[in-house]
């Protein structure tokens, strides 16, 4: 997965998105309706 994202062929940013910790309906919603694959709650706010 590492060589195909190197490549280009893995759009690893596309599928991946932070939330912060108020923002957990939000995730929960992208996820269930697909417009997001790995929705990922961030709970340290110096994170990102």
């Amino acid at each position: 997965m590492v060589d195909l994202y190197c490549s280009g062929k893995f759009p690893i940013d596309k599928i991946v998105k932070f939330y912060q910790s108020e923002e957990i309906n939000e995730a929960i919603k992208d996820s269930v309706n697909g417009s997001m694959i790995k929705p990922i709650i961030v709970f340290d706010e110096e994170y990102k």
